[in-house]
């Protein structure tokens, strides 16, 4: 079982030429299902992606290569530990908190205002900047909150 270690949001009204993912840190966040994070900037807008998720984890070794990882820092709307979600396949299902539902979708790909943030090329960072999931059950879920995988694909089909 993993952890949720933060969360950030991007309010609906931001100004979004800082030169930085202004994200804003909140101890708890209600989740919607079909839409994402409630008051977010661009929630609802792809039903892929609902979240931006890393790995605690892979958010450490990218510090040691001297990129910027406090929350929010790459782009990320939750970092959480003791999962790793990097491994498991699209279409996995975890649970965050009592009763928050998401579904893994697809890796998150680079982009230049990533670049930009970061200052350096981010070409390396391809399958380490997290995943892209679908809020599946709504729920509140807050810093300290438990994470379980409760479906995995391909042991559902078998």
């Amino acid at each position: 079982m993993g952890e949720i270690i933060s969360i950030v949001y991007q309010p609906e009204a931001t100004d979004v030429t800082h030169g930085e993912f202004y994200r804003v840190p909140v101890d708890e966040a209600s989740l919607l299902a079909g839409h994402g994070i409630e008051g977010d900037r661009k929630a609802g807008r792809n039903p892929k992606r609902h979240l931006n998720i890393m790995m605690r984890e892979t958010l450490d070794d990218l510090a040691m290569c001297g990129y910027k990882t406090g929350a929010g820092a790459m782009g990320e709307q939750l970092q959480i530990r003791g999962v790793d979600i990097e491994s498991l396949p699209s279409g996995t299902l975890l649970k965050l908190g009592d009763s928050a539902i998401i579904r893994l979708n697809k890796f998150r790909a680079g982009c230049v205002w990533l670049e930009q943030i970061q200052g350096r090329d981010c070409a390396d960072l391809e399958n380490r900047i997290g995943l892209m999931a679908t809020v599946m059950e709504s729920g509140i879920i807050r810093v300290g909150d438990p994470v379980e995988i409760i479906a995995i694909p391909e042991l559902i089909d078998a």
